[in-house]
Parts: C-alpha cells; structure tokens; sequence
C-alpha cells in the first residue's frame, strides 16, 4: 500500500515561486525580533529569517547575505 501525501493551499501549505538566491545582498527590515530566528520583510513579502550572530530587535534594517534551506541569513544592516 502506497500513500502519497499532497501538500496544497487548502491545507495550509504555499508555494513561492521566486528564487531565494535572489534576495542575496537585499535589506529589508526585521518583522519580528531575531533571537536567532524570526521573520523579516523585503519588498513587502514576508520571510524565514536567522539571524548570522547577534540577536536583531523588531524594526531594524537588515540584509541577506546568505540562503540555508528556506531560510535567510540576514545581519544587522548599517
């Protein structure tokens, strides 16, 4: 017996389409505090963030520098 398990919309699943990869070298702003994880907006879409060191508040500017699997490697922007 096989089961194939769908992940769709309704179920609460989204798909992106753009390429994260993309995003390497944009700034944003922290969404939510980064201690180390947490959420971060770019071009007003929200994203799986890390932070890459020190915790990052809620409001700072931030900057991808790198992708690990779904989420973003941001630091802290100057």
């Amino acid at each position: 017996v096989s089961m194939v398990a769908t992940m769709n919309q309704s179920a609460g699943y989204s798909v992106r389409d753009e390429n994260l990869q993309l995003l390497v070298g944009q700034t944003g702003i922290a969404a939510t505090k980064l201690r180390p994880a947490g959420r971060i907006e770019l071009n007003g879409e929200l994203y799986d963030a890390t932070a890459d060191g020190s915790f990052i508040d809620k409001s700072m500017p931030v900057k991808v520098i790198r992708v690990q699997g779904t989420y973003l490697i941001v630091t802290q922007a100057s």
